[in-house]
């Protein structure tokens, strides 16, 4: 049985392995991309501290805390296997994501009230990485029927698993003796992928530089919203550009050919491929 003895000679053990600064996290990165196993084992566990103070956010014991270490541990090492240099940040804001999404579904699994036979569960099993892999594939959530024919099974015996399986409690449920996090908090959001969001933000920087090297600053600030550039929902329109600096869309017009130009002029085949995207 897990103690408070446990968990504190746990936490004693960790504290052996020192913090890593910024440029010692892009140096193991690097090693960890050509299979560097030491490199590997030293990244992760100079971040083991971030686990546990995640995991003391949710627990109410001893047990669940060594509980939601051990999940939170399993997202730490994928993080490390994921993260890269290129990224520009902190490994611990990457990992954070990867170490509350593995504890949310071990939360979210332990709280089913619905046992399953055995037979069924292995079938469970399978839809789940049915679904993981069709959506590794087309990058949308799979339909039932899509997932039923990878698993060889009727649509009716996937959609009746599947709603068997689901968890009975309330979204406002607290996770954390101060109710302070609901379960609702720990959902993981599918839509956010932090390699994506890290890329596209070095991406747009690098951008912006580029631009700025080139372009006057009412260029510059034309041509950005323009190409939409800031990821905003939609591209700034000619009649708002002109209302925002009180000219006419003729003046937008020629202001943004003018910027275009100059970029051409400089690096013609980098600003072909950017208008593309």
């Amino acid at each position: 049985m897990l103690t408070e003895g446990t968990v504190a000679q746990y936490l004693k053990e960790i504290r052996k392995y020192r913090l890593l600064t910024f440029e010692e996290e892009k140096a193991l990165s690097l090693r960890v991309e050509n299979d560097d196993q030491e490199a590997l084992e030293e990244l992760i566990n100079s971040n083991l501290r971030i686990v546990v103070n995640i995991a003391k956010k949710y627990a109410k014991d001893s047990a669940s805390l060594m509980d939601y270490i051990q999940e939170g541990n399993l997202g730490l090492i994928n993080a490390a296997k994921k993260f890269r240099a290129s990224f520009e940040v902190r490994f611990s804001t990457y990992a954070c994501w990867w170490i509350k999404q593995y504890i949310a579904r071990s939360i979210y699994s332990n709280r089913n009230m619905i046992k399953l036979p055995f037979r069924k569960e292995i079938l469970l099993c399978k839809i789940n990485r049915a679904r993981i892999e069709i959506k590794a594939l087309t990058g949308q959530n799979p339909s039932v029927k899509e997932i039923a024919l990878k698993v060889n099974r009727p649509e009716h015996e996937v959609m009746d698993l599947i709603n068997l399986s689901l968890p009975i409690f309330s979204i406002e449920s607290t996770v954390d003796d101060e109710n302070t996090s609901s379960l609702g908090d720990l959902i993981p959001d599918n839509t956010y992928n932090p390699e994506v969001n890290l890329l596209r933000e070095n991406a747009r920087r690098t951008i912006q530089n580029y631009f700025k090297s080139f372009l006057e600053v009412k260029e510059y600030e034309i041509l950005f919203r323009r190409l939409n550039l800031d990821y905003s929902l939609k591209r700034t329109t000619l009649k708002e550009l002109a209302a925002r600096y009180s000219v006419s869309q003729e003046t937008i017009r020629q202001t943004e050919q003018r910027a275009v130009k100059k970029l051409r002029k400089n690096e013609k085949y980098f600003l072909e491929t950017l208008l593309q995207m």
